[in-house]
């Protein structure tokens, strides 16, 4: 790619985030006056709404993602369905572009939560937004943690919530040194040394199935790859959105569903239980490479749908910035 090309396309890409930060800033003080007028009388009832704003932003997020920055999801597997699930899945990127877009395909984009660490709350707009969202925040202190999740839990519960709550065992996203670390760690204590993907940490897993044993029923083991990309690297964020749009660049989502009952109690039981889930996505990752780049299984017709997210009031408001910006995202200059 030329220089004027890749300046065109790095424009693009600060305009994209301009983009999304604009439409992310009006949430959080509306966020926060609900918050003190409605939140002390009724905490479902906030919910409600809190969720209604969230279902609105995150689908500016997948138009951004999907249309704007033309990237296609592959989807195999078992059907994800709209239902309380507790979502796991290996950690290469920023994976939370694949859960809104996976999750607005099942009619999930209010109810969709991710467990995260205590400082993102402290991120400038997005840490109060998903706070004030009710996200589980999760501090490593076990006990905090535990009554922490499941008085979030109960109050989904009191919502009608089909809450997807997604957890990334591995702890941290997939880097070579991190990669490396933890394949030292792995031939020093007797486990398998994988390529493609970390070991768990079982311990953040194990909590989350203490605290959800009355609100879930089933597990999303997902398993993602990107592709397109120079180098077949993974992309951070800023290559998603500075992504050369002549290109073909596509997300590989493969699903597997389990039942949390067939979990073992004991902590021995499920470390082996997820060891084996990761074991299995380290073969699945190695098929993907020798299989000209596809996961098992027939692609899920699970298409966007523009008109079902053109209906949310937040689109409206932007609707002629977006026009203007996709008309000439679109159709440029070919360098």
């Amino acid at each position: 790619m030329s220089f004027l090309a890749r300046l065109y396309f790095s424009v693009k890409a600060i305009v994209v985030i301009l983009f999304l930060c604009m439409t992310l800033a009006p949430i959080v003080p509306i966020m926060c006056l609900v918050w003190v007028i409605v939140r002390p009388f009724s905490r479902v009832v906030y919910l409600k709404f809190a969720s209604f704003l969230q279902m609105s932003w995150l689908s500016v997020e997948v138009f951004t993602f999907e249309i704007l920055s033309n990237v296609k999801l592959r989807i195999t597997g078992d059907v994800p369905t709209p239902e309380p699930a507790l979502c796991i899945s290996n950690h290469i990127t920023h994976d939370y572009v694949m859960i809104y877009s996976l999750a607005y395909r099942t009619g999930t984009l209010a109810d969709t939560r991710a467990i995260i660490k205590n400082s993102i709350k402290y991120t400038p707009f997005l840490g109060p937004a998903v706070y004030m969202c009710y996200w589980p925040f999760i501090s490593r202190n076990f006990q905090k943690d535990i009554r922490t999740l499941k008085s979030l839990f109960k109050l989904y519960r009191e919502a009608d919530m089909p809450a997807q709550i997604w957890i990334f065992p591995e702890g941290t996203r997939l880097a070579e040194d991190k990669l490396k670390s933890s394949q030292e760690y792995a031939a020093k204590k007797g486990y398998p040394v994988w390529n493609n993907v970390m070991l768990p940490k079982y311990r953040g897993f194990s909590t989350a199935l203490d605290s959800m044993k009355e609100t879930f029923h089933r597990i999303n083991d997902v398993t993602i790859q990107f592709e397109g990309w120079p180098d077949e690297r993974i992309p951070g964020l800023w290559d998603i959105f500075a992504a050369d749009t002549r290109v073909p660049h596509t997300l590989h989502i493969h699903i597997k569903r389990h039942n949390i009952a067939d979990v073992p109690e004991n902590d021995e039981g499920r470390q082996k239980w997820l060891m084996d889930r990761f074991e299995e996505k380290e073969a699945l990752i190695n098929d993907y490479k020798k299989n000209n780049r596809r996961f098992p299984g027939k692609e899920l017709s699970m298409n966007i749908v523009l008109s079902q997210i053109i209906v949310h009031p937040l689109v409206w408001g932007i609707g002629s910035f977006a026009a203007c910006f996709a008309s000439w995202y679109y159709y440029p200059y070919q360098f």
